[in-house]
């Protein structure tokens, strides 16, 4: 899902627990203004969720 204001793509919590998807953290340049660090996350399916995208896909007529 997407946070509101934001272009960027999250997993979600359950996903991640249940080890189907998984976050790829990426450091940030920091805020010029305040100086605080910033990271990005970019969600990344993980061979057991490709496994069960494969699963549903099979299960599905399209």
């Amino acid at each position: 899902y997407r946070r509101g204001g934001s272009t960027r793509w999250i997993a979600m919590q359950p996903r991640i627990r249940s080890g189907f998807l998984k976050h790829k953290v990426t450091a940030l340049k920091p805020d010029i203004e305040t100086g605080i660090e910033r990271a990005a996350f970019q969600p990344l399916v993980t061979p057991k969720g490709l496994t069960r995208l494969a699963e549903i896909f099979q299960s599905e007529k399209f």
